[in-house]
Formats: C-alpha cells, sequence, structure tokens
C-alpha cells in the first residue's frame, strides 16, 4: 500500500510539473461544447512517417474552420494548441481562437499533432502535411495558397517556429501530389512559444519532445533560434515578461536571430499574466490578439478584415458620385488576347521554347486555368501566335520588329500604325567598357570583398530549379560584382519585365521635366481633361506618378475588388486591343486627386500618353524618343518596348529587357540621375520617387512612391529606405543607397513565389558580405 501512494505522488508531481506549461486554466478545462467545424480532413492517408523510414498506423484529422463567405479575406492559418507535448488544449487555444479568427475572415485548420513521446521528428511532420494540406484545399476552402500562416502556443509555438524554421518546396517526385506542394508557411504567429532547447526551455516539453539526456546536435536542430535563415517567414510573437515556465528569453533570442537576417519580426511583450496570460482571457489576452491582426495587415500579407474595411470605408467617405462603364467584350476573349501577345513575345522577342511559354510565361493576362480553354498555334512564316477558342473565335498576336509584339483587333491583318525601325547609336557593346557596353576591368572584385561570398549570394537566387530564376547582376558603386544567367539566357536576353516599365515610364516623364518640358506640381494637360469645370483639371503629374490621380479604373489590387463586377480596367489597357491612352483618359474621377492611393494601371497609362503629348508637340519621333532620351545615354541596347495596335507604349508593364539594362537603369538612381558626369534627372526627381506617396501614406501603407515601390514594411531583408521596380513575374531592379548595390532579379512567371523566397537569401547574404556605406 505504501509503494502504490508512493507511485501515485511521483505521477502527481511530474504532471504538476509539466503542466506548468500550460496555461492556468488550460489544467482544469472547463469541458465546453466542442463546436462542429465546416470539414474533417485525413491528415495522412492510413499510415503516417514517424522518421528514418518508419510508419505508424495513424487516424489523425484536421478540423477545418471556414469563416462566412461574405467575411472571408483570403488567408488562412495553421493552428497548433499548447499542452507541453502531452496533450493539446483545444478549449482555449483551439476552439476559442479558430472562432475568433474566422470573425476576422481567417480560414483555421485545428491541428491535434501527433504527441512524440521521444519521436523528435513527428510533430514537425504533421505541422508540414497540414500546410501542405491547407495548400492542396486552397481553392475548395477559397482561401489563397501564398497567405498560408501557422500560429502556436506554448508547445504549440514549438511545434509552430520548428515547421517555420524547417521547411522544403516540395518533393517534385513524390507519388503524392500533396507531398509536391511546399510546406513553408507564410507568416508565423508565436504565443508564449517554446522555440529553444537551450538554457531557456520548457523541460517538460524538451523531455517529451528529446528525452532527458538528449543529443547536442538534437538540441540544436530544434532550438528554433539557431535554424532562422533568410527565409524565415515574418513573425509576431507575444510574450509576457513574467513567464515562468517558458521565460521570455524563447521569444527574444527568436526575435534577434530573424534582426540578424534582416526578416521581418515583431515582439510584443506584456507586462505581466505569466504562462497563459491569466488564463488565456481578459485584458491582456486582448491585447496580442489585436497586435497580430494589425501587425498581419501592416505586412501586407493578407488584408485582414479590419484594415480593408477601413480602407474601403475611407474611400467611401471621400468618395465622387461618378459612374464608369466597364470594359465591354467577353472575358475569355481578352485571356486569349492576353496569352496570344504573351507566347508571342516569349518566342520572338526572347526567344523561348513555346511549349515552356505556355507553362511558366505570364499569367497575369492570361491566368493559366484559362489557356486550358484554349487552344493555339505559333506561326513562325509569318512571325504569328493564333489562339483559338470553344466558340471558333481566333485573336491574333503579331511580332512587328524593333516594337516586339502585339495583338491585332478581331479582323484586322495589321497595326493601325505603321511600325518603324530603330536602331541604336552606340558602338559595339563587345569592344565597348561597362557599364556603356559590356567589357568588364579586369583583376577581379575590390580588395574589401570576400568572392567566395558574393558567389554564395548570388548562387543562393538559382538555389530551387522551382524558382525559375533567368538573370542575376548584382552592381556595387557600378561595378558587376555578381552575375549569373540560367541556360539558354545571356546577358543580351530581353526577358519579361512587367510592371518594371512603370519605373521606366517615370524616367522617361523624367527627362522631359529635365528639359523643362513639364513640372511635378503642374496638372497633367491631358486633352481630354482640358473641358470647362473638368474636375480632372485638378490632376497634378505628381499625382499621376504617386498612382492617386483618382481616376475610377477597376484593378484587381483593389481591397474592395469583385471579378462578379466585369473584367478589370487594369487588364483591359493591355488585352483589348483599343487605344489605350483613350481608355485611360476618359474615366471619371472617383476620388478628388491626392486622395486615395490604389495600383492602377490608369495612372502609368496617361503618363506615356503625356510623354507622347510631348514629343510630337516638340516634333519628335514618339517611338524612337526612349532610345535616343535615354538608352543610348546609359548604354541601354536590348529594350524591347511594346504597344497597343494604335502604336501607343505599353509601359504599364509590356517591355522587355535584358537584366544588365535593368542594372544600368538602376544605377541612374543611385548615381542622384547623373550618368558619366551628365545629368540625366532633374535634381530632386530621385528623392521624389523613392519617397513615400503621401495619399498611400494616409492610407496606412507605407509602401508607395513615384512609380517605384518602397521597402517601408521591410518586404525585403535589406533596409527600410530601398527602394525597387518590382514586375508581376518576379521581376526586380531593388536600388540599395546605403550600400551602394543594385540587385537585378529575373525570372520566369510560374517561378515567382519560389523566386522571391531565394531573392530574400541572396539579399540577405549580400547585407552581411557588402559594407554600408552611408545613406539615401
Amino acid at each position: 500500500m505504501k509503494l502504490m501512494k508512493r507511485v501515485h505522488l511521483l505521477s502527481t508531481i511530474n504532471l504538476f510539473i509539466i503542466g506548468l506549461a500550460l496555461p492556468l486554466s488550460a489544467q482544469t478545462p472547463a469541458n465546453p461544447v466542442k463546436p462542429t467545424p465546416t470539414e474533417r480532413v485525413a491528415l495522412w492517408s492510413g499510415k503516417a512517417p514517424v522518421g528514418d523510414g518508419e510508419f505508424e498506423d495513424c487516424n489523425l484529422e484536421l478540423e477545418v474552420f471556414l469563416p462566412p463567405a461574405d467575411k472571408a479575406n483570403g488567408a488562412a492559418i495553421v493552428l497548433c494548441p499548447g499542452g507541453g507535448y502531452i496533450r493539446h488544449v483545444t478549449d482555449r487555444e483551439g476552439y476559442p481562437i479558430a472562432n475568433w479568427l474566422n470573425e476576422h475572415g481567417i480560414a483555421t485548420v485545428i491541428l491535434e499533432y501527433r504527441l512524440p513521446k521521444l519521436r523528435h521528428q513527428v510533430p514537425l511532420l504533421d505541422a508540414q502535411r497540414a500546410i501542405r494540406l491547407t495548400r492542396a484545399n486552397a481553392a475548395a476552402w477559397k482561401v489563397d495558397p501564398k497567405r498560408i500562416g501557422i500560429l502556436g502556443f506554448s508547445a504549440g509555438g514549438h511545434v509552430a517556429s520548428t515547421a517555420a524554421t524547417h521547411f522544403d518546396n516540395g518533393n517534385a517526385d513524390s507519388p503524392d501530389p500533396i507531398e509536391r506542394l511546399s510546406c513553408r508557411p507564410d507568416f508565423a504567429w508565436l504565443v508564449y512559444p517554446v522555440v529553444t532547447m537551450g538554457k531557456f526551455t520548457n523541460k517538460g516539453s524538451r523531455d517529451e519532445l528529446l528525452g532527458s539526456d538528449p543529443k547536442p546536435e538534437l538540441v540544436r536542430l530544434y532550438s528554433n533560434e539557431t535554424q532562422v535563415t533568410a527565409n524565415t517567414p515574418p513573425t509576431f510573437l507575444a510574450h509576457a515578461v513574467d513567464d515562468k515556465p517558458v521565460p521570455p528569453e524563447n521569444s527574444r533570442q527568436f526575435v534577434a536571430a530573424m534582426k540578424a537576417q534582416r526578416v521581418s519580426v515583431e515582439l510584443l511583450e506584456l507586462p505581466s499574466g505569466g504562462h497563459g496570460l491569466n488564463g488565456c482571457k481578459g485584458p491582456l489576452w486582448e491585447q496580442w490578439k489585436a497586435g497580430a491582426i494589425k501587425w498581419l495587415a501592416g505586412q501586407q500579407l493578407v488584408a485582414a478584415t479590419d484594415q480593408t474595411h477601413a480602407l474601403i470605408a475611407r474611400a467611401a467617405s471621400v468618395e465622387l458620385k461618378t459612374k464608369s462603364t466597364p470594359p465591354p467584350g467577353n472575358p475569355l476573349e481578352h485571356h486569349a488576347s492576353g496569352f496570344a501577345k504573351i507566347l508571342c513575345s516569349a518566342v520572338f522577342v526572347t526567344g523561348l521554347d513555346p511549349e515552356f511559354a505556355a507553362k511558366n510565361i505570364g499569367y497575369f493576362t492570361a491566368p493559366y486555368e484559362e489557356r486550358a480553354k484554349m487552344k493555339w498555334r505559333v506561326d513562325r512564316e509569318n512571325k504569328a501566335v493564333h489562339v483559338m477558342l470553344p466558340n471558333g473565335v481566333t485573336r491574333t498576336a503579331k511580332f512587328i520588329g524593333d516594337l516586339g509584339c502585339l495583338t491585332l483587333p478581331r479582323g484586322e491583318k495589321s497595326p493601325f500604325f505603321e511600325p518603324p525601325n530603330i536602331e541604336s547609336g552606340l558602338p559595339d557593346a563587345a569592344t565597348t567598357k561597362w557599364p556603356m557596353g559590356d567589357v568588364l576591368p579586369g583583376g577581379g572584385l575590390p580588395a574589401e570583398f570576400d568572392g567566395t561570398a558574393v558567389a554564395k549570394a548570388v548562387d543562393a537566387a538559382f538555389e530551387s530549379q522551382d524558382a525559375l530564376t533567368a538573370a542575376y547582376v548584382v552592381t556595387w558603386k557600378g561595378r558587376i560584382i555578381g552575375e549569373r544567367y540560367r541556360d539558354g539566357i545571356t546577358m543580351h536576353t530581353p526577358l519579361e519585365s512587367w510592371s518594371m516599365g512603370k519605373s521606366l515610364t517615370a524616367t522617361l516623364l523624367g527627362t522631359l521635366i529635365k528639359d523643362g518640358v513639364y513640372s511635378l506640381d503642374q496638372p497633367a494637360p491631358i486633352p481630354e481633361w482640358q473641358n470647362d469645370n473638368d474636375p480632372r483639371q485638378k490632376i497634378r503629374i505628381a499625382d499621376i506618378l504617386h498612382m492617386s490621380s483618382g481616376l475610377r479604373f477597376r484593378a484587381p489590387h483593389d481591397p474592395d475588388f469583385d471579378p462578379a463586377d466585369g473584367y478589370p480596367d487594369h487588364r483591359y489597357v493591355y488585352t483589348g486591343a483599343v487605344n489605350s491612352f483613350e481608355w485611360a483618359a476618359k474615366r471619371p474621377l472617383q476620388w478628388a486627386p491626392n486622395t486615395v492611393g490604389r495600383y492602377r494601371n490608369s495612372d502609368p497609362v496617361t503618363a506615356n500618353y503625356l510623354i507622347r503629348l510631348a514629343v510630337e508637340k516638340r516634333g519628335g519621333d514618339y517611338h524612337s524618343f526612349p532610345q535616343r532620351a535615354l538608352f543610348d545615354k546609359l548604354g541601354m541596347r536590348d529594350m524591347v518596348l511594346e504597344t497597343d495596335p494604335y502604336g501607343n507604349f505599353l509601359l504599364q508593364g509590356y517591355e522587355f529587357g535584358s537584366a544588365r539594362d535593368w542594372s544600368r537603369l538602376g544605377n541612374l538612381y543611385l548615381q542622384d540621375g547623373v550618368w558619366n558626369g551628365n545629368r540625366v534627372l532633374p535634381r530632386g526627381f530621385v528623392d521624389f520617387v523613392s519617397t513615400l506617396a503621401p495619399a498611400w501614406v494616409a492610407d496606412g501603407r507605407p509602401i508607395y512612391g513615384g512609380f517605384f515601390w518602397i521597402n517601408g514594411t521591410e518586404r525585403f531583408p535589406i533596409p527600410k529606405d530601398a527602394y525597387y521596380m518590382a514586375g508581376a513575374g518576379g521581376q526586380y531592379t531593388i536600388i540599395i543607397p546605403s550600400h551602394d548595390l543594385v540587385v537585378v532579379r529575373m525570372g520566369h512567371y510560374k517561378g515567382s513565389d519560389v523566386g522571391l523566397e531565394a531573392l530574400c537569401k541572396s539579399l540577405s547574404l549580400l547585407m552581411q558580405t557588402i559594407p554600408e556605406h552611408g545613406g539615401k
């Protein structure tokens, strides 16, 4: 009898010690009514991996809670409750959290991961599988596969932080389609998490995961503060300073590691509450929840319901009573028009294989799923591409020479203008020194650089084949210090550049401002706006460059965009085969200028209209103007600028350029608009484009300047004052004044997400290698 009492006492003590890792209220569950999930999904198909090639029977199910359709914002979170690795505290850290997340429009997948019982790989394998499954079900659950996060409490925070630091892009050779998907979360929330297995760990959790005397290599592997890299997703943490079972050093060490890698992170340290924040209730509990939602919205990772509503409400409060006619025509035919142009440019401008292009290029104007409804044919003899629709309609794009490709209007065999020949006035690049030519200085890198480290950073941009990185160029003080191309791509290959053309548009307009033709503060002299009492007369050129003209122009980036309202104007100026300048100029005002910031193609289209008006008013040749006014001055030989059928440049995104040419343009900005001692851009123009636009700041989005993006939310692991050109398919020209760097990354559309991860890793390595030389 005495022995039995002693065993019972020891068991009670052990449970008490382990229970210290749980919220106080979780030790005495309230046994609430268990809600009914929207759906249950088997985590594994019968057999689940244990690690090291071993498997076990498993009937574990994910519980999926979807928000109401009118609240859903496309985000999803895999939720890992705490419990010291001996149980799951779903009554406090599971079901109530799922309900709260649903209220904010976020789909929630509760994961009651297998308890380790010294099988250290098991919780991570379950978390990785849950993320993959969420991506696999994205369409059915109406979530964005690029906005899937993970949330963990206490020991569940260890599961979540492990998933955030141990991930892969999927096994392309796996017979299981789920395992082919990435298990990297797009963001992480860690609430009073166990992070380390070292000095500040929770012993009970560590003993359950690794045993009482774990090997040092296992301690390091699961001390997640040591596993942070530049690819670790942005993370929000909350921890009470008086947490004894799981000291706040767990979170602090993770934050320090994230900052060292220049990955976006925020720690909310709460003044009290202990472990579990006063039993998962009260003001401190609500404070971390509010902070997490605010952080998520600020990161632009999701348009959290609260911020989305705020954006929409603010815009509605100042909206003018005007109406706009939606673009005419069948959306599928517009997709066919875009697809024909994409294939034409890929084949006849870039020189890609058409099958490769059809699978990997330009989903923006021709979504991949829509392409399955079409048939296409490349006509090499006539340098054209024909795309056939099920209803018998055919859309044709034709190569027209130095201006690349364009989609012809239905029934037309040629555009409504005579395509010109545009020749460079530059000498042979092969015998001309960089940057005006291709001849690089000898002698290797400057002495202060570690060539191996720079090469490693460049190689990081190509690490995954799925990234589809095509070209990468790094310059320091204008000198190329790193460069690489994928097979089949050279330093002269014109690659799809998409919305980097908006920054090119700003540059061309800047040359006219430098010549005194225009000024930033003057009202834009668009002819369609000059009628008496037309409110559009108040739109300044600065407002257009700031993407805050106020024109009514529906775009998929709008917070209130609804596809049911029809085909967006934003894409119609690419695919409509209409006079794009006329279409944009005739849109009415939705808001007063410089009031609301929206990423819409109305503004770069009207900016290009201004360029044509100015060039032709001076008697110049519009189509050769970019070559004469800019490209010849910078040594740029490989730019191909495309037009609509009326000869209007579509530089909101239909342009192609080599990585070296984009690097030259980036270095013009790094050098404050001066090239070889000559001023190309007016004084103050570089500061203008790289300074936050007032209307965007008013909306709480510190990310946009003057047709340039700004690293205001530290999307990239580089200084916040860096700014960049960006294209929809993963193209970037990044200017980092503090380090005298310009980094150009060119890639193919399908690989943009994985390519972004690779780019962030490369940038992080460059920041560790390249010395800082002073700010902008």
